[in-house]
């Protein structure tokens, strides 16, 4: 049975930067898994600009940003199966075992780590709460992006979308600039959930009518869909009798949220988070259980690519610092939300492990604050204070702690951050 340094499960972005840097680190027994035919993951069908800006200095579009790095591993020789699928993953004397299937049938290989970089799934549309119909036209927002960018087929002329996310925004930009209509986007929350460069370079700039605080109620057709019916919803999110109407159109898109491929975490025991629903992660992307990591959209959402790919590299490292037994696996701190926080990231530290001068912790909100005061505690005491303004639900943010900042405090038991509101101006550092 071959034996591996590293077994990376997911041929996305995040598993080909992760695979890269652990190749830097000078670890090359490493192969990379991928249920698809190619290596790049979702960025194969991302033909928009606007990837690539933070990492590479460049503006391109989602194919040349996956392509760059497919090249490397090509150039590298970095060993990967295509159409490989994988079926189970276990601990096994030591070991990570993994099963896999593809065209010369049912394998398993062993590793000393493994990194789960498989991204996440659309939510099916039983998560919509819509009547069933099941009249042809009813898509997600995936299915859509690849129909249109790589196959080049349009799904239909006169569209209404679920949903508010950066998917559902993007996929109505491409809709519109392929010839389409989109007649409306329906989102049953109060604002839309999307990040404020999408809603500005979507909804604003192509003029889309946006129906906050609506829901889809009844879809109508018998072969195809011919229209549907949305309705107002109240602050608990149900329907006010009375609202229905009734909107014209040939195609329904649902995007009602991602959720993490979590699977093979749960096979293998990794604490996971109950917020994100991916995996509880230190600062150097390792799970609760040693040698087992978790970079990408499994992990948490992000707003950019280049975010996936810079703590894709932190996985890499940590992976190697495993390896080579330069990881300090004993000394944690918890990571702990407080008020106006949602979830934050690491959900545990260990400094001695820190590969950069500053801690960060990243961020996302409950809710958006237009005036806040980000708090980092220790151990119940105040040692960073930070003004901020025009916070959004949707965005994720970062605050960075001094790495000396922390060794001072080094016997300390808990790390809390805090997002409160806040009337007057300061900003100030308590070393």
């Amino acid at each position: 049975m071959k034996l591996y340094d590293a077994v990376i499960i997911g041929g996305g972005i995040a598993g080909l930067a992760s695979a890269l840097q652990i190749s830097n680190e000078g670890i090359n027994d490493i192969i990379i898994l991928e249920k698809e035919e190619y290596l790049g993951g979702n960025l194969n069908s991302c033909i928009d600009a606007g990837y690539g800006e933070t990492f590479f200095n460049e503006n391109m579009t989602g194919v040349e940003y996956a392509q760059r790095f497919i090249d490397e591993i090509e150039r590298r020789k970095i060993e990967y199966r295509t159409k490989t699928t994988v079926i189970e993953v276990k601990n096994f004397d030591g070991y990570k075992e993994t099963t896999l299937v593809n065209e010369e049938g049912i394998t398993t290989i062993r590793s000393k780590s493994i990194v789960f970089t498989m991204g996440c799934k659309e939510k099916p549309r039983g998560s919509a709460h819509i009547s069933a119909n099941k009249c042809a036209g009813v898509f997600t927002a995936g299915m859509v992006q690849r129909f249109v960018n790589v196959q080049g087929v349009m799904p239909g002329r006169e569209v209404v979308i679920f949903g508010s996310g950066d998917v559902a925004l993007i996929v109505a930009k491409r809709l519109i600039i392929e010839g389409g209509n989109v007649v409306s986007i329906v989102e049953p929350m109060s604002l839309c959930r999307a990040t404020q460069a999408n809603i500005k370079g979507c909804i604003d700039y192509f003029n889309i009518p946006l129906s906050l605080k609506h829901t889809i109620v009844e879809i109508v057709g018998d072969d195809r869909v011919e229209a549907v019916v949305v309705a107002e919803v109240d602050d608990s999110l149900n329907v006010i009798k009375g609202t229905e109407k009734t909107i014209k159109c040939d195609t329904l898109i649902l995007s009602v949220g991602l959720y993490p491929e979590n699977e093979f975490l749960r096979q293998l025991g990794v604490e996971l988070n109950k917020v994100t629903g991916g995996p509880i992660i230190d600062e150097v992307m390792q799970c609760s259980i040693p040698g087992v990591f978790a970079s990408g959209s499994i992990t948490h959402p992000y707003d950019h690519v280049d975010d996936i790919t810079r703590e894709s590299t932190i996985s890499g490292r940590g992976v190697s610092k495993f390896l080579k037994g330069e990881l300090n696996l004993e000394e944690y701190i918890e990571v702990h939300n407080k008020k106006g926080i949602l979830y934050s990231l690491p959900n545990k530290v260990n400094v001695n492990n820190l590969y950069y001068d500053d801690l960060e912790l990243r961020i996302r909100l409950k809710k958006p604050m237009p005036r806040c005061i980000l708090k980092v505690y220790v151990d119940g005491e105040v040692i960073l204070e930070e003004k901020r303004e025009n916070l959004y639900s949707s965005e994720l943010y970062s605050i960075f702690l001094p790495k000396k900042l922390i060794e001072d405090k080094r016997e300390f038991k808990s790390i809390e951050i805090s997002a409160e509101p806040y009337d007057y101006a300061f900003i100030n550092y308590r070393r």
